[in-house]
């Protein structure tokens, strides 16, 4: 399930195959921000999105994602909750690439060391911008 790059036309990122790309955050103006950007990046892109860890999960059961884009403190289940549950998957149905997207890390969180991304609130969207890019290229 690799997409490969056919080329990019004004910053945008264009694949073979249609990329689905999860965003989950209780809040829905920083989920809107996300899904704007990743559209804006690469409009041929699957964006769903969801507010909590349980919808998420259920959504991942139904159909794989190439990218997992979550919060970290939601209620109902948790950024680290809905991590857990996917590094038990199979790596068949496992996102290929994982972002954290949170303003509270708990202590003696690590992310780098697993290949997740971690990406701290306020979010820098120009970075951020950067940083998708580089990772939808990747997929």
């Amino acid at each position: 399930m690799t997409g490969s790059l056919t080329g990019a036309v004004a910053g945008q990122v264009k694949f073979s195959r249609k990329l689905r790309v999860l965003v989950v955050d209780d809040e829905l103006e920083i989920r809107e921000l996300i899904c704007g950007e990743l559209e804006d990046i690469s409009p041929g892109l699957d964006v769903v999105s969801c507010n909590d860890g349980e919808a998420a999960w259920a959504s991942i059961q139904a159909q794989s994602v190439d990218l997992l884009i979550s919060d970290i403190k939601m209620p109902r289940m948790s950024g680290l909750e809905l991590l857990e549950k996917v590094q038990g998957m199979s790596a068949f149905l496992k996102p290929k690439q994982i972002m954290m997207v949170s303003g509270y890390v708990p202590e003696g969180t690590i992310f780098a060391e697993s290949g997740v991304m971690l990406v701290n609130k306020p979010v820098d969207f120009e970075q951020f911008r950067v940083d998708l890019t580089s990772i939808l290229s990747s997929l």
